[in-house]
């Protein structure tokens, strides 16, 4: 059954209590297998897929950061005004303190050709490594 679909709406895919990744279009893919090698390791991952970046649903956004903490936007568009730079505002607007990550193509030349997968590996990279790294950061050392 496909979800109901609404402008302006998120559709959290898969509830989460540890992080939530936030994506958009084709990233919903590599969202949800990235959810699925990191519920493997214990931890519970969100999946918000974002159809509609306007109207954006900051109220979606604001929960995650409030019920998660940790939040990592997939996108295939420049980390710069889009999916990243929306999320990173309804954050902001929020009041909540999290820790975030955007994902996305850089905002520097590159001269790659190949595959979209190909691409996504060497400009966006292993989303599951990036959680990794972001809940290690804040996950205090043991003395």
């Amino acid at each position: 059954m496909e979800p109901a679909f609404f402008i302006g709406k998120a559709l959290e895919v898969r509830g989460g209590r540890d992080l939530t990744l936030v994506s958009t279009g084709g990233m919903l893919g590599d969202a949800l297998a990235a959810a699925d090698t990191l519920s493997g390791e214990g931890l519970s991952v969100r999946v918000i897929s974002m159809p509609t970046l306007k109207p954006f649903d900051g109220e979606a956004i604001a929960r995650a950061a409030r019920q998660t903490g940790a939040i990592i936007t997939l996108e295939e568009h420049s980390v710069h005004g889009g999916l990243g730079s929306a999320t990173a505002e309804a954050i902001l607007a929020s009041g909540e303190v999290v820790r975030f990550q955007k994902m996305g193509i850089p905002d520097r030349p590159y001269k790659l050709i190949g595959s979209q997968a190909y691409l996504k590996q060497h400009l966006i990279g292993d989303v599951a490594r990036m959680a990794r790294t972001l809940l290690r950061k804040a996950t205090p050392q043991a003395a």
